[in-house]
């Protein structure tokens, strides 16, 4: 079977190569693809070679329609309007006419598509600027305008034909009369049934049919397949890299907006405790300064009030004993006058007596006045000692209080500041943990995604080349020797293309796979000691406002201490010599009255004729004297108070001065305190979120273009893939082509469906006109009896022949 297989495999490479390269273009008049390829790829490549290798038939209709009416009018409807279903008839009727002269043919056909090119229309070639409404392009709701830059009034498309004939040297009058006649409505309609009656149906146009064979063997889609499957591969790594990228850049980001909104809000929590703190201490000594002074400024008040009342009282009773004291006299030396002047006799007597009861008198009053003052001294003494004693009492337990306070709120600030310390240290430490065990995991997953699509990539590739090497091989049972080195080839370069591919894949991921690990070990490593750097500073900055706190309660005790110690050391020594002054003033008082009444008992009882004289301005003398003396008395007393009123008045506001101040110092130190270390934690929380946040950012940039390198690549690599197996399709196309040229018989196959793959024509013909030129039976009897058959029909058609079996016989059994 094999040996018969290839006699007719044979066989038909041998009448195939007697025969021209059919070439046949279906296309329309004006579609922009179909212009271009006519002028720009069809016709240079035809005019190298002669009618005998190339011959170019041409079927104006493309994916236009035909209506039969009952009447048995045509209507024809064209992709592109009217106008195009005119310039078809145009272009059919020129081919009819024409059939014989291929080269005539395709130049005057070249000619009138040119005329619809814009860009190379003038007055020294053949054609005039056209072009399309946009209406007639089917495209629906457009305004007014023109698309491509073509304008083409239907007035105007018949007259570039016309211009092309007389540029050729044609007779365009029969070409006119078919396109105004039924001639050119039934060519049309020929075109457009051979052109539905292609299988499979257009597609795309122009399309081309060159020896009714398909230009593309299995190997074509392999490689389409291939480089599907390798381009679909990179897009699929492309895409999870770009996403994992994302994915981790998004973690990292609001890992670190989370760590920065953490330390933030932990600093504004450790700034808004110590400002309050700072607050509640400078309220607490405030007020305490205030009540102190309040305290010892009524205190002062109180001890003014007490000693000047006691100085008003003692001047009031000392005035009024004067008083009394010279008002008795007084009268007494009156009465004593009277009796001494009429009871001379009994004088000495009374006198002696009178004297006796003076001395006692005034003996006795002085005694009085001397137990008063001395009394009232000791009172005034115990009031004021007992008063220094209460504010030495007071003044000493608010400082120990003071002291208490102040040392159990710097014990609560170190605690609270300690404890903050270690709760953000635990914090920062577990998140720079937890970012580690992230990112590690992260990048283990993408080197192990990585590590199994560069696995997979390679298996896929590998057992791609393994496919293609079998193919290839059970193609080389026809032809052996060059199918079988072009497989070993394509084997071998699919193969270390995989090796290469899978090479660089596995390489990719391991060298991401580090980047990844040591950024996470490195971000750890930064975190983990910032961490410690914050612990260490908010630690020692909580032991330092403890210390200070501590020494400012110890220097306030000890001020408030011995301000208490020397105000009642002031206090004492005034009653001191409060009760001193009162006392010698009492016994001098008692000495001047005592001695008096003596001097009085002596000049009355030796001198009672001027005892009226002596009593009377001794009398006067110890009034005047009595009463100097409770003037000195109550300026010295009052003096005294207001002496001991301003000294504790001023002491006191010295200690509200100092209490006052120190707690403002204390104050503003915890203050700025809270202040410096609110500004440290706070930046220290910005420029981790920074570090991290720009970590992320170069983490993502990194993988990012990673990916992006990876997909290059690949891309690239799928690419290559696809051009070499492209060019061995086409290569094999070629070949097989010669051989099942007669078996394919009617078959079509577009180039493309985009104009990208017509670009290969010229590259296609020339490979099919060289594997042609091989044999040694060139002739053309078949290609001539097919236009023959078609001039047959035509003229059949119209009744200017006979038909039938006749027609058959014309054409050489060649079947129309």
């Amino acid at each position: 079977m094999l040996l018969l297989l290839l006699v007719f495999l044979l066989g038909c490479i041998s009448v195939t190569l007697q025969s021209p390269v059919n070439v046949t273009v279906l296309y329309e008049t004006l579609c922009p693809d179909s212009v271009a390829f006519i002028t720009e790829q069809l016709y240079p490549a035809v005019q190298q070679y002669s009618t005998a290798d190339v011959i170019v038939d041409f079927v104006p209709f493309g994916k236009g329609d035909y209506t039969v009416h009952p009447d048995g009018s045509i209507t024809f409807s064209c992709q592109h309007g009217p106008e195009e279903c005119e310039g078809n008839k145009v272009h059919a009727c020129a081919v009819y006419h024409m059939y014989y002269d291929h080269v005539l043919r395709l130049d005057f056909v070249q000619c009138a598509m040119k005329e619809v090119r814009p860009d190379q229309a003038g007055p020294e070639t053949c054609g005039v600027v056209v072009s399309v409404p946009a209406t007639s392009l089917g495209i629906q709701g457009s305004t007014p305008g023109w698309y491509l830059g073509y304008s083409f009034p239907k007035e105007e498309l018949p007259k570039w034909s016309p211009r092309c004939a007389k540029q050729l040297g044609l007779n365009y009058h029969p070409i006119e009369e078919c396109v105004s006649g039924q001639l050119g409505t039934d060519i049309l309609a020929f075109f457009g049934d051979r052109t539905r009656s292609l299988e499979p149906q257009l597609t795309f146009i122009p399309s081309v049919i060159i020896d009714g064979v398909r230009l593309f063997s299995i190997t074509h889609w392999l490689s389409v397949v291939l480089s599907t499957i390798t381009h679909w591969l990179s897009v699929v790594f492309f895409t999870i890299t770009h996403w994992l990228s994302v994915v981790l850049f998004t973690i990292t980001h609001w890992l670190s907006v989370v760590l920065f909104t953490i330390t933030h809000w932990l600093s504004v929590v450790l700034f808004t405790i110590t400002h309050w703190l700072s607050v509640v201490l400078f309220t607490i000594t405030h007020w305490l300064s205030v009540v102190l002074f309040t305290i010892t400024h009524w205190l002062s008040v109180v001890l003014f009030t007490i000693t000047h009342w006691l100085s008003v009282v003692l001047f009031t009773i000392t005035h009024w004993l004067s008083v009394v004291l010279f008002t008795i006299t007084h009268w007494l030396s009156v009465v004593l006058f009277t009796i001494t002047h009429w009871l001379s006799v009994v004088l000495f007597t009374i006198t002696h007596w009178l004297s006796v009861v003076l001395f006692t008198i005034t003996h006795w009053l002085s005694v009085v006045l001397f137990t008063i003052t001395h009394w009232l001294s000791v009172v005034l003494f115990t009031i004021t000692h007992w008063l220094s004693v209460v504010l030495f009492t007071i003044t000493h337990w608010l400082s120990v209080v003071l002291f208490t306070i102040t040392h159990w709120l710097s014990v609560v600030l170190f605690t609270i500041t300690h404890w903050l310390s270690v709760v953000l240290f635990t914090i920062t430490h577990w998140l720079s943990v937890v970012l580690f065990t992230i990112t590690h995991w992260l990048s283990v997953v993408l080197f192990t995604i990585t590590h199994w699509l560069s696995v997979v990539l390679f298996t896929i590739t590998h057992w791609l080349s393994v496919v293609l090497f079998t193919i290839t091989h059970w193609l080389s049972v026809v032809l052996f020797t060059i199918t079988h080195w072009l497989s070993v080839v394509l084997f071998t370069i699919t193969h270390w293309l995989s090796v290469v591919l899978f090479t660089i894949t596995h390489w990719l991921s391991v060298v991401l796979f580090t980047i990844t690990h040591w950024l996470s070990v490195v971000l750890f490593t930064i975190t983990h000691w910032l961490s410690v750097v914050l612990f260490t500073i908010t630690h020692w900055l909580s032991v330092v406002l403890f210390t200070i706190t501590h020494w400012l309660s110890v220097v306030l005790f000890t001020i408030t201490h011995w301000l208490s110690v020397v105000l009642f050391t002031i206090t004492h020594w005034l009653s001191v010599v409060l009760f001193t002054i009162t006392h010698w003033l009492s016994v001098v008082l008692f000495t001047i009255t005592h001695w008096l009444s003596v001097v009085l008992f002596t000049i009355t009882h030796w001198l009672s004729v001027v005892l009226f004289t002596i009593t009377h301005w001794l009398s006067v003398v110890l009034f005047t004297i009595t009463h100097w003396l409770s003037v000195v008395l109550f300026t010295i007393t009052h003096w005294l108070s207001v002496v001991l009123f301003t000294i504790t008045h001023w002491l006191s506001v010295v200690l509200f001065t100092i209490t006052h101040w120190l707690s403002v110092v204390l104050f503003t130190i915890t203050h700025w305190l809270s202040v410096v270390l609110f500004t440290i934690t706070h930046w220290l929380s910005v420029v981790l979120f920074t570090i991290t946040h720009w970590l992320s950012v170069v983490l993502f940039t990194i993988t990012h273009w990673l990916s992006v390198v990876f997909f290059t690549i690949t891309h690239r690599l799928s690419v290559v893939l696809s051009t070499i197996t492209h060019r061995l399709s086409v290569v094999f196309s070629t070949i097989l082509s010669t051989s099942v040229g007669l078996v394919s018989c009617q078959q079509v196959f577009d180039l493309d469906v985009q104009q990208e793959s017509l670009r290969n024509f010229r590259l296609v013909l020339d490979q099919r006109v060289r594997a042609k030129r091989g044999s040694p039976d060139f002739n053309m009897w078949d290609y001539s009896s097919y236009y023959k058959c078609l001039n047959y029909y035509y003229d059949y058609y119209y009744g200017n022949y006979l038909g039938g079996d006749e027609g058959s016989s014309y054409c050489g059994g060649y079947s129309c």
